[in-house]
């Protein structure tokens, strides 16, 4: 597998309050702040909000953009949870010459999420299951499975 890495940032703090006031996401807005345990709160509110778009007849490409919009807005939440020097990063991935997408990684890129195709899927696939705290828990927690440093270990 090929995979391509583009543009690393550090942060998106103010990407995930910009996207989620321009979204009108008032609900879970005035949760986002810097304070972990809010954080908490914030990822049981995205996942309600998961729930609740399941069975919503909004358009594809509107369901794709607040997926990425939930996406930062959660990856956010794990960081202000993490100390500092665990802190993930974001950059642009591409696997195997697909489009590029947003991704979410430790220093060490053993693992990658990518929070808008995560969270589009579990929105698409009602179904399925609503996995968004039971993995910021994991990562909470450092649960997760054994990988190698830039394995790119996909997490959903």
């Amino acid at each position: 597998m090929q995979i391509t890495v583009k543009t690393q940032w550090s942060t998106v703090h103010g990407a995930a309050r910009t996207v989620m006031q321009n979204a009108g996401f008032k609900k879970i807005t005035h949760l986002l702040s810097s304070d972990e345990k809010k954080g908490k709160h914030v990822v049981v509110a995205i996942k309600q909000y998961v729930n609740d778009l399941r069975y919503s007849n909004l358009p594809d490409q509107e369901l794709r953009l607040i997926s990425i919009e939930l996406g930062i807005l959660w990856a956010y939440q794990v960081n202000v949870a993490k100390k500092a020097k665990e802190r993930w990063v974001w950059f642009l991935i591409s696997f195997d010459g697909s489009p590029e997408q947003l991704a979410f990684a430790p220093r060490d890129c053993s693992y990658v999420i990518l929070p808008g195709s995560w969270i589009y899927e579990m929105i698409t696939h009602p179904t399925s299951d609503n996995t968004i705290v039971l993995l910021y828990n994991m990562l909470l927690a450092n649960n997760l499975p054994d990988a190698e440093p830039k394995s790119y270990t996909l997490l959903r």
